[in-house]
């Protein structure tokens, strides 16, 4: 079975694109193959420190021979035309045929040699290679600046059916050919290549293991070993061992000892420390606490009985851990509550003032006063030495501070707690204060950016992380149940903060308009945002967006949103369900065909900016008075219809959707024999408009628990 095997040598691979450009190389290669017709079997690609690799298992020596019948100009058109098309498919006119008043070519071509399309292929392949970041370099023995890539290239093995094919790529200045090269200080010399088994031998004889993921493996089981054999264990950090695994061609662990006078810093300064800085891994004890020693691994090994390697990766750790002890103690003699004037001189942006201006805009809408003294706390670990130097224990030394220095548990766990959910799989909290303070910092940054600033995320670009933030206020009022929180309220508390801070002017940016005209777009532009990513979030859920729609401006408690939702998803589920749409669809017809313009607008299509009116409650109001009972004795299933309708209205509840379900549920027998039975458009003026009336008041009433027009099918 013929293969294809081709590695690009170059300097280090930076280890965080690894895995990505193995990933990329294989879809190219797939790509390139599939357009020139080849037949192949699988695709396997590979990613070391200095090489990437692809293997072509079972690819045919020949491509496939493609037939096609192009289409030409009309019989009739111009002789240029005619003449143009003869050009590009290389045939004469007397080859073409006639069919339907235009010129057909057909088009013939024979299969091709696979190594005679690789150099165009490979051209292809490092065109596209979608790098973060690239170089270019001066090729001194072809005197010509060479093609972007990530780093300079020495060498193109390509083996072809165990021969090696040979061409010259232009664009790095080498020629492919079959020898590749091993470890850089172990085994430096040249390997010629025959396939890809035999390459792969090779290379580990070389000290290079190709396969990324073995390498991992490797790392994990040696440091384990060693870390066992002294009753400890290796802490887990999958993105520490694929860096590490990105930066050794061949792994060779060590176990260090971390200098006892440094046991005293928290066990997360020392592991971002070693992590950080050295790339060293955590040993932790069975209880998860780190334990005195470090495991590190080395693209060479050490001699046998000789301790220089290991003495010197000590040395340099005990020197960060020496910076590391100097920033932990310097921060606890100044105390978090100092640094907070320090965020006085840092630009939280350039339209919205400082973070310092932001602490204080917390602290007014912290409602208890361990509430405003976590506010007045969560940003000063940003000025703290041990942040400055590891940005990522923001929020975690906070905490760390606050309970060293004697704030209450709540109020130190809300300075770490108040920066969730960072992500969509990253769990929210639960204690009252955490969840204020990242609701109110969240909403804060919304109506900062998007309201008053303007800026909105375009795209796949959210520098701001806005996003993220309206997903955070979603899943902290949904998944903690905050049944009370009305989002435009909030919204509306938050500008209030900026206008006490900032002036009215501030709000209004134009002194010529009314204060209350901006306040009311700044509501409208940041509900609007939170809701497009509601409807994202409750569709991630497994929520059909039509039953979002149906219920999203029926209120602007976000909770309330996602149960109505659900509660409306699972009651269109039963034939009650069905039947009562169906019903709801007749009824509107029927009142958008009635020139009473009061009744035809009693089943409202509403936008977002309905919720800026105040009119949801007056446009779902029943008007009772418009129903003449003595007028409902024509027919037993008016009657029957009213009573039922007066019976679910009685007993609607607002925030019982499931029981408002099943309340609409029982109209399904009154208003399917009103149907039946009633001629609504009779010749009685009095009569027909009295039952358009028990028509509106069915619809009004479905619309109070959703708007079923948004419904689909």
């Amino acid at each position: 079975m013929s293969e294809l095997l081709i590695e690009i040598f170059s300097e280090e691979i930076p280890a965080r694109m690894q895995l990505q450009a193995q990933s990329d190389f294989k879809v190219l290669w797939k790509s390139a193959l599939d357009k020139k017709n080849a037949s192949f079997g699988s695709v396997e690609t590979y990613v070391a420190p200095q090489r990437l690799v692809i293997c072509v298992i079972g690819l045919e020596p020949m491509t496939k021979g493609t037939n096609e019948t192009r289409r030409g100009p009309k019989t009739n058109a111009p002789e240029a035309a005619l003449t143009g098309f003869l050009k590009s498919t290389g045939k004469t006119k007397d080859q073409l045929t006639e069919k339907d008043g235009y010129w057909y070519a057909e088009i013939s071509e024979s299969g091709k040699k696979i190594t005679e399309f690789l150099p165009e292929m490979l051209d292809e392949v490092v065109d596209a290679m979608p790098w973060p970041k690239t170089m270019r370099w001066y090729n001194h023995q072809t005197k010509i600046m060479s093609k972007p890539w990530i780093r300079p290239v020495r060498s193109i093995l390509c083996v072809y059916d165990s021969k090696p094919v040979n061409f010259n790529v232009a664009g790095f200045g080498v020629d492919t050919g079959g020898v590749t090269y091993g470890h850089r200080f172990l085994a430096p010399g040249v390997l010629t290549i025959t396939s890809f088994a035999d390459y792969k031998k090779q290379l580990e004889k070389s000290f290079v293991i190709l396969d990324h993921l073995e390498r991992q493996t490797m790392i994990k089981k040696m440091i384990s070993d060693q870390a066992a054999a002294k009753g400890f264990k290796l802490k887990e950090d999958q993105g520490l061992l694929e860096e590490v695994a990105g930066l050794i061609d061949c792994p060779f662990a060590h176990l260090g000892k971390i200098e006892e006078k440094f046991m005293h810093l928290p066990d997360v300064v020392l592991s971002t420390s070693m992590k950080v800085h050295q790339k060293y891994f955590t040993i932790v004890d069975k209880d998860d606490q780190i334990a005195p020693f470090f495991g590190v691994v080395t693209n060479v090994p050490g001699k046998a009985g000789d301790s220089v390697m290991l003495d010197g990766l000590e040395r340099v750790l005990r020197a960060r851990l020496a910076d590391a002890s100097f920033f932990y103690e310097g921060d606890l003699k100044n105390g978090l509550e100092s640094l907070v004037s320090k965020l006085d001189h840092i630009i939280f942006h350039a339209k919205l003032g400082t973070l310092g201006q932001k602490v204080q805009r917390l602290i007014e809408l912290m409602p208890s006063t361990d509430g405003k003294r976590a506010a007045l706390l969560c940003k000063a670990d940003l000025v703290t030495e041990m942040v400055g130097e590891f940005p990522e224990l923001q929020g975690i030394m906070g905490e760390i501070y606050g309970k060293t220095m004697g704030e209450k548990h709540e109020v130190a766990a809300a300075l770490r707690e108040y920066y969730r959910p960072l992500g969509p799989s990253e769990r929210c909290p639960t204690a009252s204060i955490s969840v204020e303070l990242a609701l109110w910092d969240k909403l804060d940054t919304l109506v900062g950016f998007i309201g008053l600033a303007e800026i909105k995320p375009t795209g796949s670009k959210d520098p701001f992380g806005l996003r993220r933030s309206a997903l955070g206020v979603i899943r902290l009022i949904i998944e903690n149940n905050l049944q009370d929180r009305f989002i435009k309220n909030m919204i509306h508390k938050s500008i209030k903060s900026y206008e006490d801070q900032f002036g009215r002017e501030f709000i209004s940016k134009n002194p010529q308009n009314p204060i209350e005209v901006n306040v009311r777009f700044i509501e409208q532009e940041v509900t609007e945002f939170i809701y497009d990513r509601l409807k994202v979030y409750l569709r991630d859920q497994g929520m059909e967006h039509d039953y979002v729609e149906a219920v999203l401006l029926t209120t602007d408690n976000l909770w309330s949103v996602a149960e109505r939702a659900s509660a409306l998803q699972n009651f269109l589920n039963t034939d009650a369900g069905v039947s009562l749409k169906a019903a709801y669809k007749r009824a509107s017809g029927i009142l958008s065909k009635t020139s009473d313009l009061s009744l035809s607008s009693s089943a409202p299509t509403m936008s977002s900016s309905d919720l800026f009116r105040g009119s949801i409650d007056s446009r779902n109001k029943c008007e009772n008075d418009r129903i003449h009972i003595n007028l409902l004795k024509e027919s037993a299933e008016e009657k029957y219809l009213y009573d039922s309708l007066k019976s679910v209205e009685i007993r609607y509840h607002e925030r019982d959707y499931e029981g408002s379900m099943s309340h609409l549920s029982e109209l399904r027998d009154p208003i399917d024999a009103f149907f039946d039975k009633v001629t609504v458009n009779c010749e009685d003026q009095a009569l027909k408009e009295n039952r358009y009336a028990l028509l509106n008041k069915f619809v009004t009433l479905v619309n109070q628990v959703a708007d079923f027009s948004k419904l689909q099918g």
